[in-house]
């Protein structure tokens, strides 16, 4: 390409600004979930996305301004997906166990961050994502919600019960490769074995893991008698 064509292909993009940084935040987060923060140069993201450096300097400051961004988005597509639930208090005492199949299919469905997680873990990146803490709070205010309505138990510190959630999930689909070679022997297809996780997974955090005792069992009787 020509000089004169690259000009005027810069001063195309320049007029469509939302364009050119969704293209840079894509090829960003890409980059950065295969390569790490380290293994990425703005000359990389420059020739991925098709944009000029000289623009991503102009749109985000620096690569860790960009770095940071792509971790604000990542943050704003699982607001996005919380939001979409079907079921929240009070308007159901169930909202916990689709909260909790919410943010599981939402990690299987975006693969990149939690990539971009582990690279943050092994790069000894320890700095809170723009909008996590605002994250935990909400939901874990949620959670108080539903303890107060006596949807859930309120002995349980309700961000514990917010980051058990977020450990379930990333574990089963961080380490699944593996997992599916330890447990191949039930027979199960992949999809299969990813329902029986959640299910347990569900049926554990809402239920406990302790055996019900007769007593346990009359007293839900007598509640559902009541109510």
């Amino acid at each position: 390409m020509s000089v004169g064509e690259l000009v005027l292909t810069e001063k195309v993009k320049s007029r469509d600004p939302e364009g050119s940084k969704q293209a840079i935040l894509e090829a960003a987060e890409k980059l950065f979930s295969e390569r790490g923060f380290s293994g990425v140069s703005m000359r990389d993201i420059s020739d991925a996305s098709g944009v000029s450096q000289s623009l991503i300097h102009h749109y985000f400051g620096s690569k860790h301004g960009l770095y940071e961004e792509v971790k604000k988005q990542a943050i704003e597509r699982f607001w996005h997906r919380w939001l979409s639930r079907t079921q929240k208090i009070p308007q159901h005492p169930h909202f916990f166990a689709e909260g909790v199949e919410t943010f599981f299919w939402f990690v299987r469905d975006n693969e990149t961050i939690m990539r971009l997680s582990c690279w943050a873990c092994l790069e000894g990146d320890t700095d809170l994502w723009p909008g996590e803490v605002e994250a935990i709070e909400s939901l874990s205010s949620e959670i108080v919600e539903a303890q107060g309505k006596g949807f859930l138990r309120s002995d349980v510190d309700a961000t514990v019960l917010t980051l058990l959630v977020e450990a379930a999930s990333l574990f089963w689909w961080q380490y699944r490769p593996n997992l599916m070679k330890l447990i191949e022997r039930m027979g199960r297809s992949p999809e299969e074995l990813d329902r029986w996780y959640l299910d347990n997974v569900v049926k554990i955090l809402m239920c406990g893991a302790l055996a019900r005792t007769p007593v346990d069992k009359g007293e839900e009787k007598e509640k559902d008698g009541n109510s």
